[in-house]
């Protein structure tokens, strides 16, 4: 190979290279975005994180309000359970109450039928010592 030729060869390389390093950076500044751009996605991104908290916010409400409801519903069933055990046990003490006060006046009837016989026998013996 001739001198020159290789001149022209390390020539063409290094333009070649140089080449090369305008291509790179031709697709770096490809890669890149303008900057309108990036604000357009910075506000279409923060419009997005808005509606998405939004979302959340109203989901979360939503179960608080769900699992509110469960546990008033879940109150008012026990009260009516308790409702319904004290009206029995009620019921249970009124008929027990009743029970011993027929009782306590059947014995009171029994004493006082006793009584009378005895005071029956009683006037009879007076009335035959008096007359």
């Amino acid at each position: 190979m001739s001198r020159k030729f290789q001149l022209a060869a390390e020539e063409l390389k290094r333009f070649r290279q140089q080449f090369a390093n305008v291509f790179e950076v031709a697709e770096a500044l490809a890669a890149m975005e303008d900057p309108a751009d990036l604000e357009a996605n910075i506000a279409r991104l923060k419009t997005e994180s808005l509606a998405l908290i939004a979302r959340y916010r109203t989901e979360a409400e939503r179960q608080a309000a769900e699992n509110m409801k469960a546990r008033i519903e879940a109150n008012e069933e026990n009260i009516r359970t308790r409702y319904v055990d004290a009206v029995n046990h009620c019921d249970t003490l009124k008929r027990e109450a009743t029970a011993e006060a027929e009782k306590i006046v059947a014995d009171a009837r029994k004493a006082a039928e006793e009584l009378k016989k005895k005071f029956d026998a009683a006037h009879a013996h007076l009335q035959t010592a008096l007359s």
